[in-house]
């Protein structure tokens, strides 16, 4: 929950060095498996992205995500991805996104984006956090600002999101 009490969302500005989707909306944290890793190993990507360590039992596994996009003609990317939800009340000013994955953090409250992602609000606001910064900053974002899929993955997140936070036993991605 921010600090008004109100649940929300935390996505990751790509930086724009990104050689894929630079400056878009995307996952808060995403990494690959190295070779022999499991999902205690991986989590490093957490720490190494935004500044918190994050162990198995704070998550909560939203399920599998098998993505392919189109980055550029002809050039597709093929994952599978472990969707998992992780509940961390702390101020955005206690983050530290990494510069060379990220331009900002952005925490966007639940109920706003929702009507983004399903189309009945053009734009909505959320407070920022880059590199380096320790102040947040208000921002607007749009529909067009996350990286674009058929298969509407921010929307399905925020639904599933919001199911978890109300204590929802079977909620999925």
């Amino acid at each position: 929950m921010g600090e008004d009490g109100a649940p929300f969302l935390l996505f990751q500005r790509r930086s724009l060095a990104k050689d894929t989707w630079p400056g878009r909306l995307d996952a808060t944290v995403g990494g690959h498996y190295r070779t022999g890793e499991g999902l205690a190993e991986a989590l490093r990507e957490t720490e190494e992205e935004i500044g918190v360590p994050v162990t198995e039992a704070g998550l909560r596994r939203l399920g599998t995500r098998i993505a392919v996009t189109e980055t550029a003609p002809g050039l597709r990317d093929r994952e599978i991805q472990d969707v998992f939800l992780l509940r961390d009340d702390r101020p955005l000013a206690a983050y530290r996104p990494h510069p060379a994955e990220l331009a900002a953090l952005i925490r966007v409250p639940l109920e706003p984006l929702l009507a983004l992602l399903s189309g009945d609000a053009e734009s909505v606001y959320g407070m920022a956090i880059a590199p380096g910064e320790r102040a947040p900053y208000p921002v607007s974002i749009a529909g067009k600002d996350f990286i674009p899929g058929l298969d509407r993955y921010p929307y399905r997140v925020a639904i599933a999101a919001g199911l978890a936070l109300r204590g929802e036993r079977h909620v999925a991605v």
